[in-house]
């Protein structure tokens, strides 16, 4: 039952899909808009239209996007198993190393092979030490599997990005390393005051870690005020939460 809670915790605090193909997808997902089917870019291949010796970044893009919509479409992922092997073996520039760790993550994520995701991540922070994406990626995998000492090093190192500030409170609570928790809610609740995923995990310390179900509930409140309006998700999500907490307050506390 509490390893049940913490996932459906860090389920609701880190926006995760049912598929961690979906959530890959978000964390690093290519820039470039293309309706370029997987077929199109296995003919630009053929044709040396496309090489890896000298691939840009933009075609990198337009490649990881037709191979997770290729994989979303959850056909026989055997053609794509081929062709990261041949990727794998191919003269590659900085730009097609890159991709090719991105690729091998999302196959493996796809196939919850998350020893392997995590083995290329190592891999392409070995690699690339500069890219933070890979930090953050690493980072999240650790927490979604409860992970959580490992997870705070990596997300320290990209602490300017939001997620990773969610999953080191998420890290941080579930340690029970409080005084932690208490330094980056109160700097970063303020400093990002619509990033509802924060005061949503923010909230959830103040009741379960510091037993302050008043003070959580003020916190969803005050989150609910600053959303962006059409915001229904972040709505209901947090609506939810202070409803809980009412319920399974002390009846002797007032909220």
């Amino acid at each position: 039952m509490k390893r049940f809670k913490i996932i459906l915790t860090l389920l609701m605090m880190l926006s995760i899909s049912a598929c961690q193909t979906q959530l890959s997808a978000k964390l690093i997902a290519p820039e470039q808009d293309s309706n370029l089917s997987w077929n199109e870019i296995i003919n630009r291949i053929q044709k040396g239209k496309i090489t890896f010796a000298k691939l840009s970044y933009a075609e990198a893009q337009v490649i990881q996007k037709s191979f997770m919509e290729y994989l979303s479409q959850g056909k026989n992922t055997s053609q794509l198993e081929y062709f990261i092997s041949r990727l794998d073996a191919m003269e590659k520039n900085e730009e097609a190393k890159r991709l090719a760790y991105k690729l091998n993550i999302h196959l493996s994520l796809f196939e919850k092979d998350y020893e392997s995701a995590e083995a290329y991540l190592l891999k392409w922070i070995e690699g690339f030490p500069e890219d933070g994406a890979a930090k953050l990626r690493l980072g999240i995998l650790y927490v979604e599997g409860g992970k959580f000492s490992k997870a705070i090093s990596f997300l320290e190192a990209v602490k300017d990005d939001p997620r990773a500030v969610v999953g080191l409170v998420t890290s941080h609570r579930l340690l029970e390393e409080n005084d932690r928790v208490d330094v980056l809610c109160n700097k970063y609740r303020d400093e990002w005051p619509d990033n509802w995923q924060l005061s949503y995990n923010c909230a959830l310390f103040e009741e379960q870690n510091m037993k302050a179900p008043a003070t959580a509930l003020k916190q969803i409140e005050e989150a609910v005020k600053r959303l962006k309006p059409g915001n229904t998700e972040a709505k209901t999500k947090l609506e939810g939460l202070a409803k809980r907490i009412q319920e399974n307050a002390p009846q002797s506390e007032e909220p």
